[in-house]
């Protein structure tokens, strides 16, 4: 992967991260959460470890 790749990679990952930053403050303001926004919530919180894995990789990777 070339590093203007690996770039607009992270800035996409970056925007995904904001996002669920965003969903998850919202969520952590929600009084009494139903549980299809418990369940979204567990959701949020595997894509940011999906998330972390693979910005590990790419940290990882050996660029040209």
């Amino acid at each position: 992967m070339y590093a203007t790749d690996i770039l607009n990679r992270v800035q996409s990952l970056r925007g995904e991260v904001a996002s669920l930053q965003d969903l998850n403050q919202t969520f952590a303001e929600i009084s009494d959460p139903k549980p299809f926004a418990i369940h979204a919530n567990g959701e949020r919180r595997r894509r940011l470890k999906e998330i972390l894995q693979e910005l590990s990789a790419l940290a990882k990777e050996k660029h040209p």
